[in-house]
């Protein structure tokens, strides 16, 4: 695998990790009752009482979460990665010709050593990946 296609692949499974972690977010459904919850510790579910009442009743994750949970994905995130995800699609090969660093097949174009820049303390990242060593200015 060329190192454009190394760097590929890595955004490609940052942006994935990003997107997931957002998606599994959750808030309060606006209609739902109140409840008090407590999470059960030994299985995956959760104790729910009306609140203030020592009567509760054991859910599982699952039905807790669509009862009364809505996903709560944070859009901006999201679109920021469906912004890069597109970016880099148009930086790749032949369909890069704005880019005047790399050579498109052994070297990352400027542009997507850019859409790296932000993760270099991720593990993963390499040192020819860094915007100075490729000579283009931040």
């Amino acid at each position: 695998m060329s190192a454009v296609e190394d760097l590929a692949a890595w955004l490609t499974q940052i942006w994935d990790e990003e997107e997931q972690r957002e998606l599994a977010k959750r808030t309060w459904r606006s209609d739902a009752p109140p409840m008090d919850v407590t999470y059960d510790g030994r299985s995956e579910g959760v104790y729910v009482s009306n609140p203030g009442s020592s009567i509760e009743h054991w859910m599982s994750a699952e039905d807790y979460d669509r009862s009364y949970l809505t996903p709560a994905p944070d859009k901006q995130v999201l679109a920021r990665i469906a912004a890069d995800r597109k970016i880099l699609a148009l930086h790749s090969g032949e369909q890069d010709w704005p880019c005047q660093v790399g050579n498109y097949v052994e070297e990352p174009c400027e542009t997507r050593l850019l859409l790296a820049s932000r993760y270099q303390d991720r593990p993963g990242f390499r040192p020819e990946w860094l915007v100075e060593r490729q000579g283009v200015e931040e």
